[in-house]
């Protein structure tokens, strides 16, 4: 080898060397869409369809020439023109299909144009035909379940065929004809759920007819043909006559209103009416048709609209007994009913203080005194006192404390075992509230020091793991206390099993040696000793060493290419 080819060698590869480095430690860096108020054409029911998230797929047929269907929509499903006559100029333009051979073909996004069963849907379109044919098709590969059919029939009338397996479905047909040579529009609703759903057929915003049904559960990928202007999957049944302004307004699995907010009085007394008012809220801004009310004490209300998305609805409503009731309401648009709301309390009469929240410690010895504190709120203000079961056979009944104000006892035990405090409240009225529970252990012995595992040094600003367990000696669940040593800390961290195995992680951005400490504690708050780990974060050496093994992890046939290049 020549000095000079040597060089050359050398300066190749120090290239690469170069390039192998910044590969392995520098990181890589990497329509129409209209947003104003679309309508439905001469829509029939109140819904707003004025948010774009929900129009599908909408075929203006305002191309004009050419084998592309443009879908004006944000998803642009364009479907391929077969033979179909563009009829108009302008902009303003219709399909002419001659019923022979005619079609647009939507097959590539089939999935993506139909229905899941519980989709609620609009489909609108405007037509003219003295003639017959399916309108829009779409089908599985075996041509039903599904099997989607919107077909003008020879008499006249519209069908809508949503069929499943076994032939069960939806066969809705319109009351009259309408291939009489005139323009109509049409609009069918479909409203999903899991058992029967409905459609409704609007001819010209006239409701013409409607079908409940069961049909079996449909999902939009099982479709993979969709044809407009013939049968998708026997490629017969051809459309005569004119389409214009196709589209498909689709609410994935269901069209839902929030429910609607309650405000009003939360105390009260028994044969007395208050009001209260119910704020209906509609993401897509629906007519709310009726708010039904639960009112908690087996009184369900329905109270009809129409009423505004954002209106408030005042209702009144009175109690007989006393008693804690909640309120609960629900929308119901044109789709049907939405969720119920969260409850609303209401609080007829004098009511029972609530639950003592007791404190104190959960461990201790036999003969030890121990000190607890019990706190109670009455809704109604009353003073409460305690009665307390200290789980040893004995008992005690404190004097009245005011509602919210700590009442401070002390107790002690004879045996080493677990101990249940129980206490309740009682007001002035006599009403007693619900007890609560308080669980302690005499003779609880800690968890030992954490098992840690991890390494002895690593590299600043790397992610290192470190696993931790305990065990405790009554089998008790461990929560872990951990100190990184760089003023970081996890605290409280838990529950988990006695011995197990739990791996956590933490990077160190400066370079020196760190101490990380750790504990665990049991459900009784016992904390067991400090178990420390010393891990070194060194400076440039160690990292460039970390960065050697690093290629040589990355890019094992990097070195045999060094050797060849090198001669030996």
């Amino acid at each position: 080898m020549t000095r000079k080819s040597g060089l050359m060698n050398k300066t190749l590869i120090i290239g690469v060397i170069i390039l192998f480095i910044g590969a392995a430690v520098v990181p890589s860096f990497s329509a129409y869409d209209r947003k104003t108020e679309i309508q439905l054409l001469r829509k029939a029911p109140n819904i707003s369809t004025s948010n774009d998230d929900y129009i599908n797929s909408y075929w203006r047929f305002n191309e004009c020439d050419g084998d592309i269907v443009g879908d004006s929509s944000s998803p642009h499903y364009n479907g391929t023109r077969h033979g179909a006559t563009w009829v108009g100029s302008g902009g303003d333009c219709a399909l002419d299909f001659d019923g022979v051979d005619d079609y647009v073909n939507f097959s590539m996004y089939s999935a993506e144009i139909f229905f899941n069963k519980t989709d609620d849907y609009i489909i609108s379109f405007l037509f003219q035909s003295t003639g017959e044919g399916t309108i829009l098709s779409g089908t599985a590969p075996w041509g039903f379940n599904p099997d989607f059919q919107i077909v003008l029939c020879s008499n006249g009338s519209l069908l809508f065929k949503l069929i499943g397996s076994s032939h069960l479905g939806i066969n809705l047909y319109s009351s009259e004809g309408y291939n009489d040579g005139a323009y109509h529009t049409v609009e069918f609703y479909h409203k999903g759920n899991s058992a029967n759903p409905t459609v409704d057929v609007y001819i010209d915003s006239s409701f013409d007819n409607s079908q409940t049904s069961y049909y079996y559960n449909m999902e939009n990928d099982e479709y993979t043909k969709a044809k407009m202007g013939m049968n998708a999957h026997s490629s017969t049944g051809y459309y005569d006559g004119l389409l214009e302004d196709f589209k498909i307004v689709k609410y994935e699995r269901g069209n839902k209103q929030n429910p609607p907010v309650i405000d009003g009085p939360t105390y009260g007394k028994p044969n007395v009416w208050y009001d209260y008012t119910f704020t209906t809220e509609d993401p897509e801004g629906d007519i709310i048709e009726a708010i039904h009310i639960d009112w908690g004490d087996g009184d369900i209300q329905q109270v009809d609209g129409p009423f505004e998305s954002g209106e408030e609805v005042p209702v009144s409503h009175r109690w007989i007994k006393e008693g804690t009731f909640e309120i609960k309401a629900k929308s119901e648009d044109f789709w049907g009913q939405g969720p119920w709301s969260d409850p609303y309390p209401v609080f007829i009469g004098n009511q029972p203080p609530g639950p003592p929240t007791i404190s104190g410690p959960r461990y201790g010895d036999p003969q030890q005194q121990m000190t607890y504190t019990f706190v109670s709120v009455d809704v109604d203000g009353d003073d409460v006192k305690y009665f307390i079961d200290w789980d040893d056979g004995t008992t005690i009944e404190t004097d009245y404390y005011e509602s919210g104000e700590t009442a401070t006892e002390t107790h002690s035990w004879t045996e080493n075992k677990d101990y249940y405090i129980t206490a309740r409240a009682i007001d002035t009225e006599g009403k007693e509230g619900e007890w609560s529970e308080y669980h302690i252990r005499l003779g609880d012995q800690p968890p030992g020091k954490p098992d840690m595992y991890g390494p002895n040094s690593g590299v600043p600003e790397t992610e290192i793991e470190f696993v931790f367990s305990a065990n405790d000696p009554e089998n008790d669940q461990v929560w872990f206390d951990i100190k990184w040593g760089d003023g970081s800390e996890i605290v409280d961290d838990g529950p988990y099993n006695s011995g197990e195995s739990v791996t956590k992680s933490h990077t160190w951005n400066s370079t020196k040696t760190f101490t990380v400490e750790a504990r665990a504690r049991d459900n009784f708050g016992y904390y067991g000793d400090w178990e420390t780990h010393s891990i070194k974060i060194p400076r440039y050496k160690a990292l460039y060493n970390s960065l050697l093994e690093l290629l040589i992890e990355r890019y094992p046939n990097l070195f045999p290419l060094l050797r060849y290049f090198l001669g030996f």
